[in-house]
C-alpha cells in the first residue's frame, strides 16, 4: 500500500514540474506543428461575452497565441504577468487569447484571475472540455502558436519563461 502513495506523490510531483495535469480523451486531429489547428467557437468571459472562433481570429491576418490555463494552476499564475506584458507590447501584431480550461472554475474565479493580472486580451471559456479534447491538452498551461491562417507553428507544455515567450513571438513574426 505504501508504494501506491509514493507513486501518487511522484506522479503529482512530475505534473507540477511540467504544469497542472488533466485527463481527457484523445482528439480527432492532433494540433502539432505544421498542421492546421482544430476549429473552436467559445464564449469570451471578459470581452463582452461574445463568441470567438478560430475562424474569427484567422480573419485578422495576424499570428495567434492561444494560452490554455486554469485559474487555480500555480504555473499558469506564474507565466501570466509575462503574457500580459507581451500582449501589450505586441498589440496589433499578435493576437493573444486565453482559454480557461476547467469546468470547476466559477465565473467569479476566472474574473478574479483576469482582474488580478490585468488581462486585456480575450479569455474564453471551455465549459464542456471541447477545446481541451480537440487540442489534446494534457496539462496546464499549454500554449499554442498559430500562424495567421491557423496552422500550428509551435506548442509549449508548462509555464513559459519570458525568454521562451519572446522566442515564440519572434518566431511568429519571422524576425
Amino acid at each position: 500500500m505504501r508504494w501506491k502513495s509514493c507513486l501518487t506523490v511522484a506522479v503529482y510531483g512530475a505534473l507540477l514540474v511540467a504544469g497542472c495535469g488533466t485527463q481527457h480523451s484523445a482528439p480527432a486531429v492532433e494540433p502539432v506543428p505544421g498542421h492546421m489547428a482544430p476549429g473552436f467557437s467559445l464564449k469570451a468571459l471578459n470581452d463582452g461575452g461574445k463568441t470567438i472562433s478560430l475562424n474569427d481570429l484567422t480573419h485578422n491576418d495576424k499570428p495567434i497565441l492561444l494560452n490554455a490555463f486554469a485559474s487555480w494552476c500555480e504555473p499558469c499564475q506564474q507565466e501570466t504577468p509575462d503574457l500580459v506584458r507581451m500582449a501589450s507590447k505586441y498589440a496589433g501584431k499578435i493576437q493573444f487569447v486565453g482559454v480557461n480550461m476547467t469546468q470547476d472554475d466559477s465565473a467569479k474565479d476566472v474574473d478574479t484571475f483576469v482582474k488580478k493580472f490585468g488581462i486585456k486580451y480575450p479569455v474564453l471559456s471551455d465549459p464542456n472540455g471541447d477545446f481541451m479534447n480537440e487540442y489534446d491538452i494534457s496539462g496546464f498551461p499549454t500554449t499554442f502558436l498559430l500562424n495567421s491562417k491557423g496552422k500550428v507553428i509551435s506548442v509549449h507544455l508548462g509555464a513559459l519563461t519570458e525568454q521562451q515567450l519572446q522566442a515564440m513571438i519572434t518566431q511568429a513574426l519571422g524576425k
